[in-house]
């Protein structure tokens, strides 16, 4: 694709007949959601050999034709030649990757959402407004439909990708009547939809991408209603003690506790292992799904297997600060992170003869592969490697060597975005630079005063407890406990 420097999509696309077609399949896409790669093949093949410019009525190849030659290209800043060059590129690239086994429906979404972001993101607002969507929204239920919603406008592929995806992990309550069963598929859908699948295109759950993309779109009614589905963690808990209306559930897979109110508490006994989904709030959360208690055999595999993760990752953490002598590698690129990263997990697969599977695996790496002009940081924590951009200039600001009022930014980002700088490594962060951090903090944030307003911030925008510590995701190995879509940061 052309690298055009454009002040407008408008104008990227009027003259980069590569983009103009990707965006007209991108919408095409949209409403037709059976869409393939052979579809997409014979369209521009038709066009290609087409003698005259004669298509049904509402096919691809009559949509991207219309745009690229016909009457409405009139805009166009391209000869036709290019055209015609660019659909015999993409023509080749969509039989190169159907050899390969790719799906360039999903690779075409990845690499464009960002480029159409604004686009798609306004025409869902529009038809947020006119069909006011948001008046059917009563309940978590009906907030956890809409974020689906926007998700599959947004990002086509996704609804069948998620089906695929849900299916592998899905377990049927055993002795439910079918209707009932396909009942509750549907909510356990949703719920594992919103806070645990992680949409390709920009490696975030729907919930935080449909609440940092759409919250000033939302009235004051509906809220705290999808600040809730925010807030909401499916995952596996013991049952340390219990009460008259309440129960406190430790979370097996992210090390936090949770006073639950729970109005049949005492079907539940304590050490009881259970799998569930809740509302996280401060003081006392709540259940938001059917709690599936999980038998005796399968709670102490599960237990073992996370055990058995964290044991592993202790052995290697101490293993890389041997090697390295901390627990951060600041690399010139990402891929030379990538690098280091495999060099040393190849390293200790072949002194501990473990094989290619069941090694710790580098979360993020995806996010910031693209990066190439930055210098990104290794870091292994307690509980998994991860890969940040964000962390050498970090250090940069703490050493020094930024200005006041970049360091103040950087610092913001950091305190509170987890994709920027996961949250083990924060803490470890402000254990040794609290002072400072707070110092730069204060910049941005006057109200937070002290190493207690820090923690309070950090707590309150990332959503979780100090002590959250996710567990280690390693390769070959289904999720732990099996939940599936943990982001680990």
């Amino acid at each position: 694709m052309q690298s055009i420097k454009a002040a407008t999509l408008d104008e990227r696309i009027s003259s980069d007949p590569e983009l103009q077609t990707e965006f007209v399949i991108y919408v095409y896409y949209q409403y037709n959601e059976n869409l393939t790669m052979d579809d997409v093949s014979s369209s521009i093949e038709e066009i290609l050999q087409a003698k005259e410019a004669v298509f049904q009525e509402g096919s691809l190849a009559q949509a991207v034709f219309s745009s690229v030659f016909g009457k409405a290209s009139s805009r166009n800043r391209f000869s036709k030649e290019e055209a015609f060059g660019a659909l015999g590129k993409m023509k080749i690239e969509i039989d190169a990757a159907k050899r390969g086994g790719h799906d360039f429906l999903s690779d075409l979404v990845i690499r464009d959402y960002l480029i159409f972001e604004q686009y798609l993101l306004g025409a869902y607002v529009e038809f947020m407004n006119r069909t006011s969507s948001l008046a059917s929204v009563h309940n978590y239920l009906d907030a956890e439909m809409e974020v689906y919603r926007a998700a599959c406008f947004c990002f086509p592929g996704v609804r069948k990708h998620a089906d695929d995806v849900f299916e592998k992990v899905y377990r049927a309550p055993s002795g439910a009547k079918p209707v009932e069963e396909e009942k509750v598929r549907r909510i356990e859908f949703l719920q594992w939809f919103v806070g645990q699948y992680v949409i390709p295109a920009v490696d975030s759950v729907p919930s935080e991408w449909y609440y940092t993309h759409f919250r000033r779109h939302l009235n004051q009614r509906v809220l705290p209603m999808f600040r809730d589905v925010l807030q909401q963690r499916r995952s596996v808990f013991v049952v340390s003690s219990r009460s008259k209306n309440g129960v406190v559930l430790n979370d097996v897979l992210y090390a936090e506790n949770f006073n639950v109110k729970m109005t049949d508490a005492d079907a539940l006994e304590k050490g009881n292992v259970v799998e569930c989904t809740i509302i996280r709030h401060a003081s006392s959360s709540r259940i938001n799904s059917i709690v599936r208690l999980i038998s005796p055999d399968e709670a102490n595999k599960v237990l073992a297997d996370v055990n058995s993760r964290r044991q592993l990752m202790t052995e290697v953490h101490s293993g890389f600060i041997a090697s390295f002598g901390s627990e951060a590698v600041v690399a010139v690129s990402p891929q030379d992170a990538i690098a280091t990263y495999s060099t040393f997990i190849g390293k200790y697969s072949k002194e501990k003869s473990t094989g290619d599977a069941g090694l710790p695996k580098l979360v993020n790496a995806e996010v910031f592969n693209s990066h190439q002009e930055f210098r990104a940081a290794l870091l292994c924590e307690v509980n998994n490697f991860y890969l940040s951009i964000y962390y050498p200039m970090l250090m940069d600001a703490l050493e020094g060597r930024m200005n006041r009022n970049s360091a103040a930014e950087i610092t913001d980002i950091c305190l509170t975005n987890g994709i920027a700088l996961p949250f083990t490594t924060l803490k470890r962060v402000i254990a040794r630079h609290g002072p400072r951090l707070l110092e730069f903090e204060s910049i941005i944030r006057p109200e937070v005063g002290s190493m207690e307003e820090l923690r309070s911030l950090v707590m309150r925008e990332r959503g979780h407890s100090w002590e959250y510590t996710p567990v280690t995701l390693v390769s070959g190995s289904p999720p732990a406990g099996g939940i599936s879509g943990s982001s680990g940061n």
